[in-house]
């Protein structure tokens, strides 16, 4: 009878590296994998405010199962385009598709000044910095209106009637929005180290000041700029 002895791995002689960084044993085996780099977060893939909400999945698995798959364009895909061109957290698209939602289903209001009024809110209430313009420029690509609105005027206009839904749009909206706004700037501005720098002068402003948080944030950043040597850019 033969004996069979299990190979212990214990001979490095017989233990190599390959080309992939992997320790393998003359056996066969495995000893050790190579773990991948970590340089940065895992890109992943997002999965649009439509697919999520209108078909419930991953529209590129869709088209790998039937290619010719028509998908159908409503008021959501167009809604869900410009969120995702704003590059809104997910959360903040569903609190905005929601309140989009009830303006047009209990407003006579555009699409446009419903969308301006949605996306403008719920950013303000969850401290999202993305600015006026920006959600302007968007709704009017998308949508393909001559125009969009600006947020304080289509908030004044529609104020009466979302209150009568029972919505009311200056309530429960960050303090930080503003603040979040001008540090946003501030990196696109100045090289990393000077933005990191602006940001500590305007936030020791910011803390030292008083009023809402636009003013605050206004009055902190002309500070800071000021301190800088800089100016600040509209």
């Amino acid at each position: 009878m033969h004996q069979i002895h299990a190979c212990r791995h214990e001979n490095p002689c017989r233990i190599e590296r390959t080309h992939e960084g992997e320790s393998v044993c003359s056996c066969g085996t495995v000893l050790e994998e190579r773990l991948p780099e970590e340089t940065g977060p895992s890109p992943k893939y997002s999965v649009s405010l439509y697919h999520r909400l209108e078909k419930g999945g991953d529209p590129r698995g869709m088209k790998v199962v039937n290619r010719r798959l028509h998908i159908y364009e409503s008021s959501l895909s167009e809604f869900s385009n410009i969120c995702g061109k704003l590059g809104m957290p997910d959360s903040v698209q569903d609190k905005a598709w929601s309140t989009y939602h009830k303006y047009r289903s209990g407003t006579y209001y555009s699409r446009a000044k419903c969308a301006m009024h949605s996306i403008f809110s719920a950013c303000r209430e969850a401290g999202i910095p993305v600015n006026e313009g920006t959600i302007q420029d968007t709704i009017q690509s998308v949508m393909g209106v001559k125009s969009a609105p600006n947020s304080l005027s289509v908030i004044s206009e529609m104020r009466e009637e979302i209150i009568q839904m029972g919505i009311d749009s200056n309530q429960g909206h960050s303090s930080e929005y503003y603040l979040n706004l001008e540090i946003k700037q501030a990196y696109t501005r100045f090289s990393k180290a000077d933005a990191d720098r602006f940001k500590i002068i305007l936030m020791r402003l910011y803390a030292g000041s008083i009023g809402n948080g636009q003013d605050r944030a206004l009055r902190a950043s002309k500070g800071a700029y000021g301190e800088m040597g800089a100016s600040r850019t509209v």
